[in-house]
């Protein structure tokens, strides 16, 4: 059986692409959210943040 490599490569370019645009627009958002909140409102956000990324990690996984 062979391996089609050139859809191999386009779908991890796909794949990487999507990761990066995902982190950039949280980046974006974080930006946006510490300008406009006030810092103890911006800490919450944070701190949120935070534990949606260890939940979204670990159901990454598949444990969760």
């Amino acid at each position: 059986m062979t391996v089609p490599w050139a859809d191999v490569a386009k779908s991890t370019a796909w794949s990487g692409s999507g990761a990066i645009v995902l982190r950039l627009g949280q980046l974006v958002v974080g930006i946006i959210a510490a300008r406009v909140m006030v810092p103890q409102d911006f800490v919450l956000f944070a701190i949120a943040l935070i534990v949606y990324g260890v939940v979204g990690n670990v159901s990454d996984l598949g444990t969760g």
